[in-house]
């Protein structure tokens, strides 16, 4: 949120994607006394990427929690070529449709 607090998520899913045991989606989730935390050391690893030519992230906030004011992402120093240079950001709209929130194009992340 706002305030720089982990918001509280529902589920974390990888449609079409497929992730070797113990790196699905749903490492990036942390709960701790039924709130969901900011998991850092987590990895999710998409190995459809190649397939599908892109990974998805279907991230679901739980009932009445805020939009998202922030997108917080950490890469790992392993694979260069796996890191993120572009995204796409869509929430759900009063009307149930699939509105943009925020694209990234041409992005280079830090180098470890």
């Amino acid at each position: 949120d706002k305030s720089g607090l982990a918001l509280s998520l529902a589920s974390v899913s990888n449609p079409r994607g497929s992730s070797p045991p113990h790196k699905g989606a749903e490492e990036l989730l942390l709960r701790q006394g039924g709130a969901t935390m900011r998991a850092s050391t987590s990895k999710w690893l998409d190995a459809g990427f190649a397939k599908n030519n892109r990974s998805e992230l279907m991230i679901t906030l739980r009932a009445g929690e805020r939009p998202p004011a922030a997108l917080y992402m950490a890469t790992a120093n392993d694979a260069s070529k796996r890191d993120p240079a572009a995204w796409l950001v869509h929430g759900l709209d009063r009307c149930g449709d699939w509105a943009p929130l925020s694209s990234i194009k041409g992005y280079k992340a830090p180098l470890a």
